[in-house]
Formats: structure tokens, sequence, C-alpha cells
């Protein structure tokens, strides 16, 4: 029950990460950065960056973030890659130009690229501290976004270690992803949790690797009280309320998972056949059958659930454990338009004598052995003599019992009624 929707786990780390590939939104922030840290306290970034970057330099830097600010990405790139050729050899105008080739490439979803060219700026160690933060922000958000998650975690943490400002919630939601693929829960759960305190609003995706983790380390009443959270947030999701009856399940609480389930349904909240059918079954082994069968009859008149010959016997057998007899006759007959009529009958026949409805037992049999495709049809005949007996007919169970005695599973019994009814007629006349 528990993610069967088919949502692989991967998918639902991934569901909840955010994305860097969001074209433009990167560049301004981060190529203007890097044009203001070429600059010393008191001076004016083109003054400071004689003293890193030479005029001509900053001026072709300067001109490459308007090209990306305008979308010109490919031709920013080559123009970058034309300055990294002629700053090559100084390490400070190398990692600068490496650090705006990144973005760029980052800002044309170019992801790998943005992800070497970030590599390359961070080897020359030669940024200041707060481009090299923020450079390591980015590329850790990068690999963790590429699945490369044990890059991801250590870029990270180091991140965090070395920050001079908390992290974000979409921070955290990164590194909780990258947790969660390493499968390093406790981490992943506590970094979920800061980003969940940190959000003014609930965020569905978050929540829903918040519980997947709990899931998966077996944090089953922590899961639980999750998904009670989620479930006042989110009434109408039906994943929901099944994966906190699976939980419940997984606990051996089954009245509580019935319960969960039944107000599910009732709320128009269970879209899964599967759903409703466990339900069902879970009312027939807590000891409610009848609600069981309330349930199955409304699913069925309402078409949440298939119209099939299993369906309609399960409600058959959810009335007869409800004791109630008449109903599950009445589902019985639905179940033989599927085929198999003569055991159907039959088995309509035996309910009809747990109730002692003698004339009602004599027409189902008849309907079965007229219908055929018995397995044991001196068992029909056998139970046509006994209601006969019932309804001192001997001549006519005597018949009966005869026709039964033809067959070898039923001779002996079929023998010892025909006695019994002998010694009856006898002392009835």
């Amino acid at each position: 029950m528990f993610f069967e929707d088919g949502e692989p786990m991967t998918r639902l780390f991934e569901s909840s990460r955010p994305s860097l590939s969001r074209r433009g939104t990167t560049t301004a922030a981060g190529l203007a950065l890097i044009l203001v840290l070429s600059a010393g306290p008191g001076m004016s970034p083109a003054a400071a960056a004689e003293k890193s970057l030479s005029q001509a330099h900053y001026e072709k830097l300067s001109a490459a973030r308007d090209l990306m600010n305008g979308g010109n990405y490919a031709t920013a790139v080559n123009k970058l890659n034309a300055l990294l050729k002629q700053v090559y050899d100084d390490d400070y105008s190398a990692a600068v130009v490496l650090q705006a080739l990144g973005y760029a490439h980052l800002n044309n979803d170019l992801k790998p690229l943005a992800i070497q060219d970030f590599e390359r700026s961070l080897a020359r160690q030669a940024l200041p501290a707060a481009p090299t933060r923020d450079v390591q922000h980015v590329l850790g958000r990068l690999y963790a976004e590429e699945g490369r998650y044990d890059k991801a975690r250590a870029t990270l943490e180091d991140w965090i270690a070395a920050r001079r400002q908390d992290p974000s919630a979409a921070d955290y939601i990164s590194l909780a992803n990258v947790y969660a693929q390493l499968k390093d829960y406790d981490k992943g759960i506590a970094a979920i949790k800061k980003a969940l305190a940190m959000n003014a609003e609930a965020n569905e995706s978050h929540y829903r690797l918040l519980v997947a983790m709990q899931y998966q380390s077996k944090r089953y009443e922590a899961a639980t009280d999750t998904l009670k959270t989620m479930i006042e947030h989110w009434p109408g999701k039906a994943r929901y309320w099944s994966q906190l009856a699976n939980i419940y399940l997984q606990a051996g609480d089954n009245e509580k998972a019935h319960s969960v389930l039944k107000l599910a349904y009732y709320e128009d909240n269970l879209d899964k056949t599967s759903d409703i059918l466990s339900l069902a079954r879970l009312g027939m082994t807590t000891g409610v059958p009848d609600q069981a069968a309330r349930v199955l009859a409304d699913a069925l008149k309402k078409n949440r659930i298939d119209s099939n010959e299993q369906n309609w016997r399960l409600l058959a057998q959810a009335w007869r454990q409800a004791n109630e007899m008449p109903q599950a006759i009445a589902a019985l007959d639905h179940v033989a338009a599927f085929g198999n009529e003569g055991e159907v009958r039959m088995r309509q026949a035996e309910l009809y004598m747990n109730q002692n409805s003698w004339r009602q037992v004599l027409a189902y049999v008849n309907k079965a052995i007229a219908a055929g495709d018995l397995g044991s049809p001196g068992k029909a005949y056998l139970l046509k003599g006994m209601a006969y007996t019932r309804l001192n007919d001997y001549e006519q169970s005597l018949a009966a019992l005869r026709q039964a005695g033809q067959y070898q599973d039923m001779a002996g019994q079929a023998r010892q009624w025909s006695q019994y009814v002998e010694k009856k007629k006898e002392l009835d006349s």
C-alpha cells in the first residue's frame, strides 16, 4: 500500500529538490558579485580591478555579464573562453573568469560544464572567502542535481561549516535530499525538519520527503504523526490516508487501520480499488463484517470498484459473516451471472438450509441441478432429499436419495438418510 502508485523512493526524493536551472536568476546576482568582489573597500570596481584584473580584462568580464543578462549565453561563453586564455597564468584572474563561465553554463542548462568550471575555479585557491563559499554552495547543489551525492554531501557540509549567514530552507532541502539518497536518514530528517520550520506555509513535497525517510528508517510512530499532519493540510490526497493505514497495519493495529480507511472512504478520499477492498477485508477481520458489507455494496453501486465475480463473492461472504442471509443470497445472484451457476445455486441452497427455509432450499437445489456443472451432483440430490424430508414428503425424499446414492461420494450418506426416512414414514403412518 505504501508508495504502491509506482513512485520509487529516488523519484520521491528528487521531487522535493530545489533546482538551480532557472535561466537568468543566477547569472545577474552571481556575476554582479564577481565584479564587486574584484574591487577593494572604498574603491570603485573599475579602479580596484587594476590590482587584480586589468582594466581591459575587467571590461571584458563586464561585457560578458551584459550578454548573459540579455540571454546571449553562447556568445558570452565564447567571450569568457577567450578571456580565460588571456588570464590563464594568473590564478586570481583565472578563478574569477572560471566562476563567470560556471554561471554562464549553469544558466544555459549545461550543468556538467558548470560543475567543471566551478571545480577549476576553486582549484586555483585564489578567490576571497565570500565568493569561495558562494561557489561551494552552488557546486554542492549542482552535485546533488547531477546525482553525485557523496561530493554533494562533502561540499555542502563544508559550505555550512564555513558560512557567515544561515542556510535557507532550500539549502536544507538540498542537503536533506542528499542524505536521503545516501540513506543517512538521521541527518536527512534533521535537515528537512529545519526546512519545514523555516517555511511559513506547508510544502507538500517537503513533507513527503520527511515521511519517506521516516518510513524507510522504520520510524513508524514519527511517520504516523507526519501523515496525520499531511492529512490535515491535504485531506483530499488519498495516498496519505492509505499510507497511514498501512503503517498501522505494520504495527499490528488493524482496528486503527480500519478506522482510517473507513473515514477516508466516507469522505471520498479513497480512490483505489485495492484500498477499498483492504477496508472491506479489515472490517471482516476486525469483527465488523456488516460495515465491510455496506462499504462493498456502496462501492459496487457507485462504481468505485469493478462489478466482477470476485468482488460480488466478497460481498456475499461479508453479508454471510454478518448473518445477513437474504443480502448474502442476493449478492450470490450477481456471482451466478459470471458463470459456475450450478455451484453458486448450491451455495444459495445451503444458506437457505441454515435458515431452515426448506422450500427455498428445494427451489435453489433444482436450479443447481438444472444448471449442471456441479462438482458433486450427488450432494445436490442429497440436499434435495433432506429438504423433502423436512417438508414430510417422504416419497419425493426417497426418490431424491436414490438418485444421490448413485454417486459414490454420497452413497453412504444417502443410505443412512433413506433408512431414517423409512423409519420416519412408518412412525407417521
